[in-house]
């Protein structure tokens, strides 16, 4: 269950920032394809990010956190720039692009977002992850299994009409 809650936790959490963050720079923004709760590019990013940093095995948190950077930074252009890709050829739509950047690569990345994402993702790793394990293991199963299903009937829907 833990890798289904994080999952769905930070595909949850990541949205609620996504929205609050562009309430207050584009106020016309709609938020990920699924026009819901959830924006699963965060929940698939956040469990990339625990794979490397559980993986990653170097003694010095200092030098280990800089290797984290440099490593989210590539992981996650490469995951936004995926994104952004499939989106377009599922769905024909651009939810982000980076065009008007200075140092984009194309309209889906760039240097300063990954910038954003490799820092964010430090903060998250080191400040709230610690603090979602403490609550994770108190997450009934009922809830993750209806959440679950709410994704998954989201993602049918998703398909379906759009």
């Amino acid at each position: 269950m833990y890798l289904i809650n994080v999952f769905l936790f930070y595909s949850i959490l990541g949205n609620i920032f996504e929205r609050i963050l562009m309430y207050f720079v584009d106020r016309t923004y709609v938020s990920g394809f699924m026009g819901t709760i959830f924006t699963p590019i965060y929940g698939i990013a956040m469990l990339l990010v625990l794979f490397v940093h559980n993986k990653l095995k170097i003694g010095n948190k200092f030098l280990k956190i800089i290797v984290e950077f440099i490593i989210f930074f590539i992981l996650l252009s490469l995951i936004e720039l995926l994104g952004g890709v499939l989106i377009y050829n599922i769905f024909n739509k651009v939810y982000w692009n980076y065009d008007n950047y200075k140092f984009n690569l194309g309209k889906y990345i760039s240097l300063e977002s990954g910038l954003i994402w490799a820092s964010m993702s430090l903060v998250i790793l080191y400040l709230v992850h610690p603090l979602f394990k403490k609550i994770e293991n108190h997450i009934p199963k009922f809830i993750t299994i209806f959440v679950s299903v709410v994704f998954i009937v989201n993602i049918i829907f998703v398909f379906l009409v759009k």
